[in-house]
């Protein structure tokens, strides 16, 4: 296990309000990581469908917590 980055959130983000600060959070991180074969473990804080389906297009593998009924 390593650590590849990592950003303090102060708060202050430009971020799009629809994806939400996690989305941007994680997305800032993993730039550069893109489709090289490496393995996301996040608390369900960052889980939605927009990352599963956003991350799994730039070749990233994603784990996480569920819940049930989840919608964003």
């Amino acid at each position: 296990m390593a650590v590849w980055d990592l950003l303090v959130y102060t708060g202050k983000t430009c971020h799009d309000p629809e994806k939400g600060v996690a989305y941007h959070v994680v997305m800032k991180i993993l730039q550069g990581l893109e489709g090289k074969g490496y393995n996301l473990f996040v608390d369900n804080w960052y889980s939605s469908p927009v990352f599963f389906i956003d991350l799994a297009d730039s070749g990233m593998w994603y784990c996480t917590c569920w819940q049930e009924g989840l919608t964003q």
